[in-house]
């Protein structure tokens, strides 16, 4: 016969992690039932929390959630659900393989739903290192799901990446007007890296110093480095080499023949007064990542707008004849 517990035996209180009541909640989804635990969900979402327990912070109260009147999930199909519950529910002695990019977006997808942050991080962690998702797909995911982190590095990726390489699925998961701003973006920094390499920058002779005797010959060799080192690099079809990067590159290059003071100064020009030129891939590749992350496409046609009508030396250059064979820091 068991004996009653002695007060020395029962617990004076409870762990904070676990003092929540263990009981059924019922879902349906699109006509299929799921018997969850209750407390699992409410630890991770302060969101189930409000929605599942009363002022006090108890469960079970309500009728809802029962099997008589089970929670209604829209938003997301049986094998959505499921796969979102695979997560909730593993053995914690067994770590949990995801393989397949389709279960983790259909936890990513719940998580969100519900504002489960131990979900969201869960598939977006494990999502970043397959290689089978697009960038294209991977921006898609990031507008619709607001995770900023992830926008930069694939509008990146579009941006450098021939237009042939676009999927279908590509195609699908990018709308017209974001596509727009991908192919837009793209046009304008390939009209600026052409200006760039085929006119190798140098100041005028007003403006070098220090004094060099042998000015015309420093020039002569600086040009043929441009073009042999630098213009190859900024065309080259398929190595994507940063505009940004020129100054740093311009410092390894061997400039045979050319005064040492004459190209530390010209470096020097390039990295200050003509840095706007050299910062245009890299101003129109942010404003292209601005665009998903704020949310409105407007923002990045106000931005090309506003670059088409600036009268800014570059501009001027582009839409002056006499600038067609001259550089812009000629025509000034």
């Amino acid at each position: 016969m068991a004996t009653a517990p002695s007060s020395s035996q029962q617990p004076q209180s409870f762990h904070p992690d676990y003092d929540q009541e263990v009981f059924m909640i019922v879902f349906s989804v699109e006509g299929q039932g799921f018997k969850v635990d209750a407390a699992r969900l409410t630890h991770h979402s302060q969101f189930l929390r409000d929605m599942l327990c009363d002022g006090s912070g108890n469960l079970g109260l309500t009728k809802e959630g029962s099997l008589e009147y089970p929670i209604v999930v829209h938003g997301c199909s049986r094998e959505t659900f499921a796969n979102f519950l695979g997560w909730l529910n593993h053995d914690a002695w067994k770590p949990l393989k995801a393989e397949r990019t389709k279960q983790l977006l259909d936890i990513l997808h719940v998580s969100h739903m519900w504002d489960i942050v131990p979900g969201v991080e869960f598939a977006t962690t494990e999502l970043l290192s397959k290689a089978d998702l697009h960038p294209a797909h991977r921006l898609h995911l990031a507008r619709q799901y607001r995770l900023l982190d992830w926008i930069e590095v694939p509008v990146r990726m579009l941006l450098t990446a021939p237009l042939e390489r676009y999927t279908a699925e590509s195609q699908e998961t990018l709308d017209f007007k974001l596509y727009m701003v991908i192919t837009t973006t793209k046009e304008s920094i390939a009209k600026a890296r052409k200006v760039l390499a085929n006119h190798p920058p140098f100041p005028a002779n007003s403006d070098n110093a220090p004094f060099c005797l042998q000015h015309d010959n420093c020039k002569k060799v600086w040009t043929e480095k441009w073009f042999l080192s630098l213009a190859r690099r900024i065309h080259h079809p398929s190595e994507n080499f940063p505009l940004i990067s020129i100054p740093s590159t311009l410092k390894t290059i061997d400039h045979q023949g050319m005064n040492a003071e004459c190209k530390k100064y010209i470096i020097e020009w390039i990295d200050g007064t003509f840095s706007y030129l050299i910062r245009k891939e890299e101003d129109l590749i942010l404003e292209a990542v601005a665009t998903p992350e704020s949310g409105h496409i407007s923002g990045l046609y106000k931005f090309l707008q506003d670059l088409r009508s600036q009268a800014s030396d570059f501009r001027k250059w582009l839409s002056t004849d006499t600038c067609a064979t001259n550089p812009p820091w000629v025509c000034v």
